[in-house]
C-alpha cells in the first residue's frame, strides 16, 4: 500500500507540487515557500539595554502592511530586577496573545530568577497588518527579551492566491482514482 501526500497548486508555474509545513500555498513555520503566493520573511527582536523598566508597549515587529500576518515562534525572557517581579505580556493590538509572570531576581543570586524560554510549535499569530509588541505590566521591573518569528500572507489572502481544487496523489506522483478510473479531485465553493 502506497502513502498520499498532499499536493497543491503553484500559482508561479501552475503545477502541482507537494505541500510542505511552510512551502507553496501554505502558511508554515518560518521557512520559506517557493510560490508567489507565499512571502515567508524571518524576523528576530534583541532586548534593548536596560531592558523594559515601564508599562509602555515595545514594538517586536512592525505591522507587515495589506494581507500579511506576524508570526511569533520563540521568545526568551528574564526579569533582572532584585526585587520587582511581573506579568509580563505580548500583543497583537490590543489582545494580549501570550501571557506569564517573570520573578524578581538576577540570575547571579542563589534565588534569582532564570531565563525562560518559549517555543511555539503552533506559532502565536497576529492579526491582519498589526505590529506585535510586548509590556511589563509592572513598572520597575528590568525585563529582557528576545523574540523570533515570521511575516507571511494571510490565510484568506493565501486562499486567493491558490485552487479551490485539491488532488490526490501517491508518493510515487501518480494520480488516485477510484475505481472507475476517475481522477480524484475535490473542488470547494
Amino acid at each position: 500500500m502506497s502513502r498520499a501526500h498532499l499536493h497543491v497548486l503553484d500559482p508561479a508555474s501552475g503545477s502541482w507540487v507537494p505541500a510542505t509545513g511552510n512551502g507553496v500555498g501554505v502558511i508554515g513555520g518560518g521557512g520559506g515557500g517557493s510560490s508567489a503566493a507565499s512571502s515567508v520573511d524571518s524576523w528576530s527582536y534583541a532586548a534593548a539595554s536596560g531592558g523594559i523598566n515601564d508599562t509602555s508597549d515595545v514594538t517586536l515587529v512592525a505591522a507587515p502592511g495589506a494581507g500579511n500576518v506576524n508570526y511569533l515562534t520563540d521568545v526568551q525572557l528574564i526579569n533582572s530586577d532584585e526585587t520587582v517581579g511581573t506579568e509580563f505580556v505580548i500583543k497583537s493590538g490590543s489582545t494580549i496573545l501570550f501571557r506569564t509572570f517573570l520573578p524578581a531576581g538576577r540570575p547571579a543570586h542563589d534565588t534569582g530568577a532564570m531565563p525562560v524560554a518559549f517555543h511555539f510549535s503552533r506559532p502565536l499569530r497576529a492579526d491582519i497588518n498589526t505590529a506585535l509588541t510586548a509590556a511589563a505590566i509592572t513598572t520597575s521591573a528590568e525585563v529582557y527579551i528576545n523574540a523570533q518569528g515570521f511575516t507571511d500572507i494571510s490565510e484568506i489572502a493565501a486562499e486567493g492566491a491558490v485552487s479551490n481544487v485539491v488532488e490526490i496523489f501517491t508518493a510515487n506522483g501518480d494520480s488516485l482514482t477510484d475505481q472507475g478510473s476517475n481522477q480524484l479531485v475535490q473542488g470547494y465553493p
